[in-house]
């Protein structure tokens, strides 16, 4: 820190170290003077922290950069990670089904009294019976704990079956 004197605290000494976390297209690819060794980048940056970085460099025997740093090429590789295109998958055109609220839920509600027999209830993870996960495992496997209403397991009208998947028409929770 003695050699930062000219810097008011060590958050702002390391602040000046800090990078942004991606480059634009002009930036990574625009044609830029190389800096063949550590002095004349040190030029750019404040003496206090200059010090510091040019001690450092000498404590591991560092004179010279190398024409493409670590930073970009790490980025390179990661950018068509970050920029590739987003593709929504939209499903196709259904016809919604009718929310209706039956009696046995609108008792429970005011009552309290549930009933597992009832039509207007299924267990929760049944409403996933028509979906590509159920294809790989059996849903009817799941603890009967955790309950919907019909009215909630069914959105579109219409049957759900061999190669037809309701995974698209399945309500967040």
């Amino acid at each position: 820190m003695e050699a930062c004197s000219d810097c008011k605290s060590r958050s702002e000494c390391a602040g000046q170290f800090e990078e942004d976390e991606a480059q634009s297209l002009g930036q990574r690819y625009h044609p830029q003077q190389a800096h063949p060794n550590i002095s004349s980048f040190l030029d750019r940056i404040e003496p206090c922290t200059a010090a510091e970085f040019w001690k450092r460099c000498q404590e591991f025997g560092l004179t010279e950069l190398r024409t493409s740093s670590l930073q970009e090429e790490q980025e390179r590789e990661l950018s068509p990670e970050t920029e590739h295109e987003r593709q929504v998958e939209r499903p196709l055109p259904a016809e919604p089904e009718i929310h209706h609220l039956h009696e046995d839920a609108r008792s429970f509600v005011l009552n309290g009294v549930f009933s597992q027999s009832s039509s207007a209830f299924k267990p929760a993870f049944m409403a996933l019976e028509h979906t590509l996960a159920a294809k790989n495992f059996d849903v009817s496997e799941f603890r009967n704990h955790v309950w919907a209403t019909q009215d909630f397991a069914s959105t579109v009208k219409g049957s759900f079956g061999l190669n037809n998947y309701a995974d698209l028409f399945q309500r967040s929770v």
